[in-house]
């Protein structure tokens, strides 16, 4: 036990000599890294993207921040890697997790092979997915179907008629639920 006085005095010291501590020294006392992972998953490579790269971008960029922005408030780091999750390399994890970097990963992007799921799941570290409905782990997604819909069902009861839709890439999960919610859409309104 430190003493109140003790306790004052070392933490006016750490202030005034702007001590850091080393990160590596906690990990071997603490057990804990104090890194999160986040792994921004596509399926194809940088040579080979398609057109929607800006909308991709875009939403990697949005949660990316929206995480940092919420782990610095506990003193967390945030590793990146982007990472292409095809059959073809489904024996492969992202280096951050082969080398044990993270106490936890996002993974953001639903464009990744079950077997990346059973890989990473195997290093028995936490996992939250984002972008894709998973069973096996806590997952954050959006409702595609219910969000087309009620969009076009706003344009609709707003007197358009001439709506242009555009879906995403076939192979994108997403793209099949917007593409439920706005025929639905057009059923519901007859």
């Amino acid at each position: 036990l430190v003493k109140p006085s003790t306790r004052e005095r070392v933490q006016i010291a750490i202030n005034e000599l702007g001590y850091t501590p080393n990160l590596s020294a906690v990990e071997l006392t603490t057990r804990k890294r104090l890194n999160l992972g986040m792994i921004l998953v596509t399926n194809c490579n940088a040579y080979m993207r398609n057109s929607f790269d800006i909308m991709d971008n875009n939403y990697f960029n949005d949660v990316s921040s929206g995480i940092h922005k919420e782990m610095r408030k506990y003193n967390y780091g945030i590793l990146m890697e982007q990472f292409v999750a095809t059959a073809e390399n489904a024996d492969k994890i992202p280096n951050i997790v082969r080398t044990n970097r993270t106490d936890g990963l996002f993974v953001v992007g639903g464009l990744f092979h079950e077997s990346f799921l059973e890989n990473l799941l195997k290093k028995k570290i936490p996992v939250i997915v984002m972008g894709r409905t998973c069973h096996e782990v806590d997952s954050v997604n959006t409702d595609a179907v219910y969000a087309v819909r009620l969009g076009m069902k706003y344009l609709i009861d707003n007197g358009h008629r001439d709506i242009l839709y555009l879906s995403g890439p076939d192979l994108t999960p997403s793209s099949h639920y917007k593409d439920e919610g706005y025929f639905k859409a057009l059923r519901d309104a007859g």
